[in-house]
């Protein structure tokens, strides 16, 4: 990640806007910094190993509007 792709509106957020389907890899469209467009690319079995292993079933937190929300 570079600085430019990191400064923003929304600092050290990347906001992918498309994925390509090759052969054997994703291409990620982003934008950079609200600056401009980039491109990343993945491998797909390196993905689909890495989500894997990702747990499930994440915990949650459920929030309760309070008065002072409300």
């Amino acid at each position: 990640v570079y600085s430019y792709e990191k400064r923003g509106v929304v600092n050290d957020v990347i906001f992918p806007t498309s994925v390509l389907q090759g052969k054997n890899r994703f291409y990620i469209y982003h934008g950079a910094g609200d600056q401009c467009i980039a491109l990343k690319s993945i491998d797909k079995n390196e993905l689909l190993r890495t989500l894997k292993t990702v747990d499930k079933e994440p915990e949650l937190t459920i929030l309760e509007a309070s008065e002072e929300t409300a």
